[in-house]
């Protein structure tokens, strides 16, 4: 028997910043129990993403979003509050969800937390309750926001030469194998969106903070002189 999917919805929206029209996927559900390789994508802020090719600019689409992962017997759902959805067509929306996901689970895997989905009051949220589930503590996913953060200031800085090396700097005892493992797994993240333009700054960046910081210089012998050859930081993977 095939296993069914649950494809997304084609939707054309208009850019807040410019006013063109975006086409963009939209997924009213996303069930890892059905397509596992969604759960990355999901993680990695990549569902139900719109970007516009005119100016550039790029935001979560503000749509209700049911997520289901029978294995952490998990049922999350998001309804923003642009959908202006009353609690009626709230309760509505849920329960066809719900029943959908009922159609086509066989009848042992139908079990009571899929009576009681959580709601929660943001995308973000949602994320987080998932990395949760998947063993990620809030500590883990403060240090994580705050590698985030110090990767964004370095990219913002990378205009200027002066100014890029004073941060550099200013953070050289947090530029550590965490952060390294996070901008590699962060560069990875946008070359699979397609983002070519963008993950050859960050790679030149990457290279600036090999040459500058006092770990990126020990990290860069490594890759040279390592008993156990290169070490591949492009492709590290998040490490809470």
């Amino acid at each position: 028997m095939e296993t069914p999917r649950i494809p997304p919805q084609d939707v054309v929206l208009d850019c807040p910043m410019c006013g063109m029209p975006i086409r963009a996927e939209l997924y009213s559900l996303v069930d890892v129990g059905l397509e596992p390789e969604l759960k990355g994508r999901f993680l990695r802020g990549r569902v139900n993403v719109a970007r516009c090719a005119n100016c550039g600019s790029e935001g979560i689409i503000a749509a209700p979003l049911m997520y289901h992962d029978p294995e952490k017997e998990l049922l999350l759902v998001f309804i923003p509050p642009e959908s202006q959805m009353n609690d009626q067509e709230q309760q509505q929306l849920i329960g066809r969800l719900t029943n959908l996901i009922m159609s086509y689970l066989p009848p042992e895997q139908r079990k009571g937390y899929l009576l009681v989905p959580k709601v929660v009051l943001s995308y973000q949220t949602l994320i987080e309750t998932v990395l949760q589930a998947e063993g990620v503590t809030p500590e883990m996913m403060a240090a994580q926001r705050k590698r985030m953060e110090m990767v964004e200031r370095l990219w913002q800085a990378r205009a200027s030469e002066e100014e890029l090396a004073a941060l550099i700097a200013e953070l050289d005892d947090q530029l550590d194998f965490e952060f390294f493992a996070t901008l590699g797994a962060y560069i990875e993240s946008n070359r699979q969106d397609g983002y070519e333009d963008r993950v050859r700054a960050l790679e030149e960046l990457r290279e600036e903070l090999l040459e500058k910081s006092t770990y990126g210089r020990k990290l860069a012998a490594q890759m040279l002189t390592g008993p156990a050859g290169p070490v591949n930081i492009c492709a590290a993977s998040f490490r809470p």
